[in-house]
């Protein structure tokens, strides 16, 4: 990893400080840091989709695995048991390399919206729930990272369930992002584009509202134990958004499984589950606790990298942007 972008990894991910200054990650050059309350709207959008587009892109192979593996069948035919491994060379098997990237498409078309708006708001709504600015509390940043999550699912929810569909049904089912919204509108009603929606926000309110209320906690913690205040190194940063990541994943991974499955429902080849209780208890009398983690090892070794990557993505084109559009002011 370059030097320019260990620096700017190195700044805190969502300004709480005093100003001070940063090491830019182009040249090098000291430049001055913009605040969480200066930095424009149209930054921390540009940077959010920059961290979902490489992050995702480069972990599509294990989120593909975790889709299988979570709705128990797919079109590489019978590998509701197998493991995680065995699952990547069923999806070669059927699609060659290609196949690992399936769905990949409608994935960049949720997730640069979903990760924009998600960073977005979180900034927007730290300023507007902390007392102290500068001091943020653990709970104000779990509220933050819940509201995040919020809007983020409730702005792009059809296209996480198209995601879903084209990772599980395969290409043959569906030919386009397009193809997918118009046959389910068609032929289960617009309602479905919305198909388990209750479920995806029980469980990715908790799952931001952890993720980043711990990335936040984490960095300040290593920030004061440091006397000379030398700003997080790539590392730490990477480490910070993994550890985060495990505990969030963790806490509601039983209700991500249970919205894949809705979201699946009624395909080809795929059960019908009547709710969330339906779901879980179905998982549940199938393997009991396990059931409920059915697909966690490829979903975390997917997530992990996947959040990790996207925190020092993010943090590296906002730290570009700010000194470019500091740069033309001069």
């Amino acid at each position: 990893m370059s030097v320019g972008m260990q620096q700017a990894s190195r700044r805190p991910f969502y300004s709480h400080e005093r100003d001070v200054s940063w090491q830019t990650p182009l040249e090098g050059q000291h430049a001055p840091r913009a605040s969480a309350s200066e930095c424009p709207s149209e930054i921390l959008l540009a940077s959010g989709a920059a961290a979902g587009v490489v992050s995702r892109t480069l972990t599509a192979p294990l989120d593909r695995v975790k889709c299988l593996m979570q709705v128990g069948s797919s079109s590489c035919r019978r590998i509701e048991a197998a493991r995680p491994l065995q699952t990547l060379s069923a999806i070669y098997a059927s699609g060659g390399y290609r196949g690992f990237f399936q769905g990949n498409g409608a994935n960049l078309i949720k997730v640069i919206p979903e990760a924009s708006i998600r960073f977005w708001a979180y900034d927007r709504t730290r300023l507007l729930v902390c007392a102290d600015k500068a001091r943020p509390t653990f709970p104000e940043r779990l509220a933050a990272g819940a509201v995040a999550g919020l809007t983020s699912c409730l702005f792009t929810y059809p296209l996480e369930l198209v995601k879903t569909r084209i990772a599980v049904g395969g290409a043959l089912q569906y030919h386009s992002v397009w193809h997918c919204l118009h046959h389910t509108a068609s032929t289960e009603g617009v309602r479905a584009l919305y198909k388990g929606l209750p479920t995806a926000l029980v469980g990715i309110i908790p799952f931001s509202a952890i993720d980043l209320g711990l990335y936040e906690t984490f960095k300040a913690r290593l920030h004061a134990r440091d006397a000379a205040a030398r700003p997080l190194s790539v590392r730490e940063t990477l480490a910070c958004g993994g550890a985060a990541s495990v505990v969030a994943q963790l806490c509601t991974y039983p209700l991500a499984l249970a919205k894949t499955r809705l979201q699946a429902s009624g395909m080809a080849g795929q059960e019908r589950y009547a709710g969330l209780a339906d779901c879980l208890g179905r998982a549940w009398r199938a393997g009991g606790l396990l059931g409920l983690f059915n697909g966690f090892t490829p979903n975390l070794l997917k997530a992990l990298p996947s959040m990790s990557i996207g925190y020092v993505v993010f943090e590296w084109t906002k730290a570009s942007l700010l000194r470019l559009r500091a740069s033309r002011r001069d």
